[in-house]
């Protein structure tokens, strides 16, 4: 359970890390769909540009660096006749990640409670058996 606990707490801890980490991850991704003509991650890649409405891994400015156009997936209308989206696709998905920790934080607070509740009555079970059966063996009967 302390672990369990301290993992949490580490992960909210390292949140700079975690972000630093994954940005360099989708970095790879990126340069692996574009550079290598990878059109089954591209395709991936386009999806969560326009689920997430980012735009590169930083901003629209990855695609000029690695000397491709800006894909359609990366504006709000189809036509491009809008500005490309602002947010990188590394800040964005981390965001939605910590948006959604309140809800794995209770989660893992409810599983933690289940788990001290469960050790609190295996202690008072033990507890009642050990006393149980010390009564019933020092009771002495007496008879007129």
């Amino acid at each position: 359970m302390l672990s369990e606990l301290a993992a949490f707490i580490t992960a909210l801890s390292l949140r700079v890390r975690v972000r630093d980490s994954y940005q360099s991850s989708l970095w790879n991704v990126y340069n692996n769909a574009y550079k290598n003509n990878r059109t089954d991650i591209r395709d991936a890649v386009e999806k969560l540009e326009k689920k997430f409405e980012c735009c590169g891994v930083n901003n629209s400015e990855d695609y000029k660096n690695i000397n491709y156009t800006i894909p359609a997936s990366c504006y709000k209308n189809e036509d491009m006749s809008t500005e490309p989206f602002g947010t990188g696709c590394a800040d964005a998905i981390i965001d939605w990640i910590w948006d959604e920790m309140p809800i794995v934080g209770g989660i893992i607070g409810a599983v933690l409670m289940m788990e001290i509740f469960g050790v609190i009555s295996s202690f008072s079970l033990a507890s009642a058996i050990f006393h149980y059966s010390y009564a019933k063996s020092h009771v002495k009967f007496q008879f007129d």
